[in-house]
């Protein structure tokens, strides 16, 4: 009979533990998954603000070497920094494809990959994003550039000097970067 008492003395864990342990490693794989999504966030953000820094140095250059002038775009119209198929998407309307652009950028930066490897999808419209625009905003000679591209996330960090904005309410899920040039 004493070994039969010792035996069911020998219990394993209820069912509610067992709930208790699941949910506790649910949540802590929740955490992790955060985590990772926004690093991953970062990490693309990080690689676009460089790739556009590229872009700066790049018209930079260009405008030494051409008496403080950028590249001229007089029609108003944003156009794609870099090699895409037909637009770069959305910054204050489609950029468009310049080839003329990325002819007299080749002296100063080799191959011209798109700012944003992929696109992201943001807003309630779907509407793209691919990456970074550039507009001569002064007539001839060029002496004042806009570009304006677009980061992950809302209140996400630009560039050093660039101004960055949340998107309208429409847009909630990008941050606007907006850097203007100056020639000296």
């Amino acid at each position: 009979m004493t070994n039969m008492t010792r035996i069911n003395n020998k219990r394993g864990f209820t069912l509610i533990e067992l709930l208790v342990v699941v949910s506790i490693i649910g949540l802590l794989a929740s955490i992790v998954l955060a985590s990772l999504s926004d690093a991953k966030n970062k990490a693309v953000n990080t690689a676009i603000n460089n790739m556009v820094y590229q872009y700066k140095l790049a018209l930079e250059l260009y405008s030494a070497n051409n008496n403080g002038a950028y590249p001229l775009t007089n029609d108003g119209v944003f156009y794609c920094l870099g090699t895409y198929s037909d637009d770069c998407g959305l910054s204050t309307g489609p950029g468009t494809v310049n080839p003329s652009l990325n002819t007299a950028l080749s002296t100063y930066i080799n191959n011209f990959p798109p700012v944003s490897p992929s696109p992201f999808v943001y807003g309630s419209s779907g509407d793209t994003v691919l990456g970074a625009t550039y507009r001569c905003l002064a007539s001839s000679p060029c002496s004042r550039a806009l570009i304006i591209w677009w980061l992950k996330g809302v209140d996400q960090k630009c560039l050093f000097d660039a101004v960055s904005a949340n998107a309208p309410a429409s847009t909630p899920t990008v941050t606007r970067c907006t850097w203007t040039l100056n020639s000296a």
